[in-house]
């Protein structure tokens, strides 16, 4: 069975969350992950694999356009489709980290945070790029983190800076080796009750497609 993610941040987080629940690598169940491109290229190869009748699930954010093609598509899928209530994958999980969880996200797989660091100081307008200090010039880091990580720029800010911070997505905590190590670190977010009955029934439905039982929880 193929899965199509949305991009390369959800081919990460599903490869590593379906192997998580498998308990080993999913492509010993005939299961592959693939990158859709885009929402609406997701889209379009999510409709057509459906319309044949083969096989397919879906993990994509939800942008709140083409709601009826996605409701066509939902239709045919069911819990195969897993598209957000609302939002994307870091709207959806980094609301919900815990303070002493920010800078482990932050952080690169390797180690290295520096430049994540200055993504948010530079939105936060901090010449210091530690998180103590970026913190302290923002009310709210999490809807800051996510600003960066979506690439988010406010309309009132400058055409070059707003250039610029459409670029940060690239470089902040989006990327897919992230996702990797955010389950590989057993991070509780994505398992919490927030958001575990969302991707509950999607992992249950993948097990189902490979004649698996269901389970409790996804941790």
């Amino acid at each position: 069975m193929a899965i199509i993610a949305e991009g390369a941040t959800e081919v990460g987080f599903v490869t590593a969350l379906i192997n998580r629940s498998l308990g080993e690598d999913m492509r010993r169940y005939g299961i592959w992950v693939s990158d859709g491109g885009s929402n609406s290229e997701a889209l379009a190869v999510l409709r057509g694999i459906a319309d044949s009748g083969l096989k397919v699930a879906g993990f994509v954010d939800n942008e709140g356009t083409q709601m009826g093609l996605w409701q066509q598509v939902k239709d045919k899928l069911g819990l195969l489709l897993m598209r957000w209530d609302n939002g994307c994958l870091e709207t959806n999980l980094i609301p919900h980290l815990a303070d002493d969880q920010l800078e482990a996200f932050i952080r690169d797989p390797d180690g290295d945070d520096g430049e994540r660091l200055r993504t948010l100081a530079d939105r936060a307008g901090s010449q210091d790029k530690s998180l103590a200090a970026i913190q302290a010039a923002t009310d709210n880091i999490r809807q800051l983190m996510i600003d960066a990580a979506c690439g988010n720029a406010p309309a009132e800010v400058a055409e070059n800076t707003k250039k610029a911070w459409k670029k940060h997505g690239q470089r902040g905590p989006n990327l897919p080796r992230v996702a990797w190590s955010l389950l590989r670190k057993c991070l509780l977010l994505a398992f919490g009750p927030e958001v575990q009955p969302q991707l509950l029934p999607f992992v249950n439905a993948a097990r189902d497609a490979v004649g698996l039982p269901a389970v409790q929880t996804v941790d």
